[in-house]
């Protein structure tokens, strides 16, 4: 898909409001985007923001700055150049925005007409639970870095604690705005849903928490003057929150250098939003599965994302997987593949992995529309808001019927340990925790999965770095980690051909 038809720049620069004026602002001019032939392992050294990746196949879509791509050149990997300038694609999307409609007070379903700042999200978070006392409480569990509150909303039947609790999560990536916009619109539908309907139904189930945005500073920066920016605001240069959780930390798909769009912080949970987050679960003994949303690709992905070994209850995963693409398809007949997470590309540290081998939940993640031949495809128009919306309240409803259906207790095909139960058949007193480990207490994924780490504690300081400069020690760029990020590429390529032939 390419930009046609934008004219009248001096129309498009009266509409852009408030960032009219700013130099780049950024609106990434000369940022260029290409299809890069090279596996992701290939050019993690590059520091190069990889917006997806094509499972089947050594294919990358990249943005880079006109410097980057001489760096690139100089690598002698092959490209395709899809879009040269990003840049009237970010102010067509920014001069739409200034001549939307404000959306009016209260549930007004303009809201979803297009996509809103973060003060217009939480105001709606607000007359959600004002709206629906019955159903819906608004709450904060904690503060990002900047101080801006973590806000969340619980549905549920109000004096009743007694059901499992499913959370969904959004926005861990500033920059993925379907994400947030989508989970707000199928939340609403839940807490809205007319009673005796069978959405109201679900709540008779379990209670879901959802988190529009876990990320607010870095999505408040999207809109300021970084449309692409992806991790929190940590310092000048930001960390990853979906590569600071502590399961294999340090691992394949994070970066130790703060101003790689992949950096995992100096420890694991070292960001207040991440750690929240953790709280939130290990707070509550009723959690039952977890789903995390981002953007883009169309693919349900599940555990491991740091490694492609299989986990120990890969096929009931699969399986589950399954259930949810096929109904995120009936809405508009959307494909999504189902692929365990690592395929899609390796990202050690990530919350799903956490969910899952730590926290013993039923976890997925979600990479909403568009499909990875769409671009470029974090600027997705407003028109898909609804549509996308319609698609992941689907897979929730799937995701509530299916986990509560199997239980906490149940055991997959596996023999392994399930999510929600202990390690074998022992039990124990955890309240139905796992334990991922081996009888004998082991760490998994060994050495340190459960976010033990080497010289993490201390970050070395990085000469000449702006900013904190921190750089994390330990299982970097060398050791075991290393190793295994070799095993991992070659049983990736593997697979991928496998699956094309």
């Amino acid at each position: 898909m390419r930009i046609a038809g934008w004219t009248g720049v001096a129309c498009i620069a009266a509409l852009l409001g408030p960032w009219a004026g700013r130099a780049d602002a950024s609106g990434h001019h000369g940022d260029a985007l290409l299809r890069v032939s090279a596996w992701p392992e290939e050019l993690g050294g590059l520091g190069l923001d990889v917006w997806t990746d094509r499972p089947t196949a050594p294919e990358l879509l990249v943005r880079v700055s006109p410097e980057q791509r001489a760096q690139l050149d100089a690598t002698g990997f092959a490209y395709e150049v899809i879009e040269p300038d990003l840049g009237p694609w970010v102010d067509a999307e920014r001069a739409r925005i200034a001549a939307a409609a404000r959306p009016a007070p209260g549930l007004d379903l303009g809201f979803y007409a297009e996509y809103r700042d973060l003060e217009a999200v939480y105001r709606r978070l607000d007359e959600l639970a004002a709206a629906e006392p019955k159903r819906v409480r608004s709450l904060s569990i904690g503060e990002s870095i900047e101080g801006r509150p973590l806000r969340a909303l619980r549905l549920g039947r109000i004096g009743r604690d007694d059901r499992p609790v499913i959370t969904v999560v959004a926005c861990q990536h500033a920059r993925e705005w379907i994400s947030l916009a989508a989970t707000l619109w199928a939340t609403e539908q839940i807490a809205t849903a007319p009673s005796g309907s069978h959405l109201d139904a679900l709540l008779d189930q379990v209670e879901l928490v959802v988190i529009p945005v876990l990320n607010p500073d870095g999505y408040v920066r999207t809109w300021e003057d970084e449309r692409f920016w992806r991790k929190n605001r940590r310092d000048d240069h930001g960390v990853d929150l979906n590569r600071n959780w502590s399961v294999a930390w340090g691992g394949p798909g994070s970066s130790p250098y703060p101003y790689d769009e992949n950096f995992r912080g100096a420890q694991p949970f070292s960001e207040p939003e991440s750690a929240a987050l953790r709280d939130l679960v290990t707070g509550d003994p009723d959690q039952l599965a977890l789903l995390d949303v981002h953007s883009y690709g169309q693919l349900v992905l599940y555990p491991w994302g740091f490694d492609t070994i299989e986990a120990p209850d890969a096929d009931l995963l699969a399986e589950l997987g399954t259930d949810l693409a096929e109904e995120l398809a009936v809405p508009h007949g959307t494909e999504y593949q189902p692929l365990q997470s690592a395929d899609f590309y390796p990202a050690a540290g990530n919350s799903m992995d956490w969910a899952y081998g730590q926290a013993g939940l039923y976890a997925f993640g979600l990479e909403l529309r568009p499909d990875v031949d769409t671009e470029p495809g974090f600027l997705l128009g407003p028109e898909h808001i609804v549509p996308t919306g319609e698609e992941l309240l689907g897979a929730i409803e799937v995701l509530v019927e299916s986990t509560v259906a199997l239980g906490p207790g149940e055991a997959g095909d596996s023999g392994g340990p399930v999510p929600g139960t202990g390690a074998g058949d022992e039990g124990g007193d955890d309240g139905g925790r796992p334990s991922v480990g081996t009888d004998d207490d082991e760490p998994w994924p060994p050495p340190g999965g459960t976010g033990s780490t080497t010289g993490a504690e201390e970050p070395a300081m990085l000469d000449d770095t702006p900013g904190c400069g921190c750089r994390t020690e330990g299982r970097g760029g060398a050791g075991w980690w290393a190793l295994l990020l070799g095993l991992a590429a070659r049983r990736r390529r593997a697979r991928a051909r496998a699956r094309a032939a």
